[in-house]
């Protein structure tokens, strides 16, 4: 029980980053956490606890791939749109950020998903390129095209000129 309480306060706010940056929803990320640890948790007395730490990335990953998979079938089916609901009037400035955060977040949605994640872990939770690689399994050369690539698609999309 220690063991497992110790493996979730260590990893359940990187493993939440990780799962978000490949779905883009907050509550989503959590769900998947959860069930993440939920099966984990199943299979403790099975588990190699010296590699939990790949199996939690490995079960999380498999858990969002699964989630958008129901998501593309239950879009495939559903016959309505939603409509926004927001009506409120904003200064400029806030109009602007707003603006500016939709088209940031619009070219975050275009990046390939493989740079997407490695420039996310990079940027926003400040993880150096052998941290990035050894969560995606795959060479620190890797990471390091990753993110250039996701920085140069997101300076084309944003307009910034160098």
């Amino acid at each position: 029980m220690d063991r497992f309480k110790a493996l979730f306060d260590e990893c359940a706010d990187d493993l939440r980053n990780y799962v978000y940056y490949k779905c883009g929803d907050e509550e989503i990320a959590n769900d998947i956490v959860q069930e993440t640890f939920i099966k984990i948790w199943e299979k403790r007395t099975s588990i190699n606890w010296s590699s939990v730490r790949g199996l939690l990335y490995t079960t999380a990953s498999n858990l969002a791939k699964n989630h958008f998979k129901h998501e593309q079938v239950k879009l495939k089916f559903s016959t309505g749109h939603m409509a926004s609901n927001s009506t409120v009037e904003t200064p400029q400035y806030v109009l602007e950020h707003q603006e500016f955060e939709h088209k940031l977040q619009t070219c975050l949605g275009q990046l390939p998903l493989p740079s997407r994640e490695a420039f996310l872990l990079n940027r926003v939770d400040s993880k150096k390129y052998k941290e990035i690689a050894e969560l995606l399994e795959v060479s620190v050369k890797a990471v390091e095209k990753r993110i250039s690539i996701a920085i140069k698609l997101m300076m084309d999309c944003i307009g910034f000129k160098i």
